[in-house]
């Protein structure tokens, strides 16, 4: 029953979120434009796609058991500690839209640094990656056993990606430190929980570089998602938002205006 009603507070919001959002027309940003054309609405089938996507098909049809251990999943469906490969895939994993869309960020920005706050089986890793195979990544998995999964993946798909296992509360500064101290891209899909998500993007806005992109995943997950989404876009910091419902996307360059944008997606 409460599986229940999560799902049809979701889609109750979704709906208010499809009747609300804006498209290109109502964009007078000429920066967000430009983001919002020739990233967010582009459906070119990208060469690149290929390497998420083979990540994907991998994990879908593995029949592994493993043990996983959660660290704050924020109320998601799967149960209990022994699970199938194929169905952390399914459940946990990056689904193929925002996969398209973390590939053409990286392709689009070129960020020298990347950060990944919950690699699950590796398949939004493989996106990122590939979207830019000159970007240092560096990923954070909580479970062991997941994160050799997605090494395993990198290596198929060979990809160099870093993994750090370890609670992100205990490995963020190291990977930050990795990085230099000069974050270029964050993908916030890590612990979703809004204690843990104001946590983590006050540690990466101090160490990001003027014209970072961080992304937040399930924004609308929660309330208490909602609730750090709202301080996110409020923070001094901050310049422009925009929100694709199931994603939401933060820059931070001083030239742009403050604003934050519902954009259809």
């Amino acid at each position: 029953m409460i599986a229940f009603s999560h799902r049809l507070s979701i889609l109750s919001k979704y709906i208010k979120y499809r009747l609300t959002a804006s498209d290109k027309f109502d964009i007078h940003s000429p920066f967000i434009y430009d983001f919002y054309t020739r990233v967010v609405s582009d459906e070119t089938k990208y060469k690149g796609y290929k390497n998420g996507e083979d990540a994907r098909l991998r994990m879908l049809s593995d029949e592994r058991i493993i043990e996983v251990t959660d660290y704050g999943t924020g109320g998601r469906e799967l149960k209990g500690q022994q699970r199938k490969v194929r169905d952390i895939a399914r459940k946990y994993a990056c689904n193929k839209k925002d996969g398209a869309l973390l590939f053409r960020i990286t392709q689009w920005r070129k960020p020298e640094s990347i950060i990944e706050l919950g690699t699950s089986v590796g398949i939004g890793s493989a996106h990122l990656k590939s979207g830019n195979q000159q970007s240092k990544l560096i990923t954070i998995e909580g479970c062991p056993n997941t994160a050799a999964v997605a090494a395993e993946n990198f290596r198929l798909s060979d990809l160099d990606i870093t993994v750090i296992v370890g609670n992100i509360d205990d490995t963020l500064e190291q990977a930050i430190n990795l990085c230099r101290n000069k974050i270029n891209l964050v993908y916030f899909d890590g612990n979703h929980t809004k204690e843990a998500t104001i946590s983590y993007f006050c540690k990466c806005r101090d160490a990001a570089s003027e014209n970072a992109i961080f992304v937040f995943g399930d924004i609308h997950w929660s309330a208490g998602m909602e609730e750090a989404w709202d301080e996110i876009k409020k923070d001094s910091a901050v310049k422009v938002t925009i929100d694709l419902f199931h994603l939401g996307i933060v820059f931070f360059s001083a030239d742009l205006s403050k604003q934050d944008f519902v954009l259809k997606y």
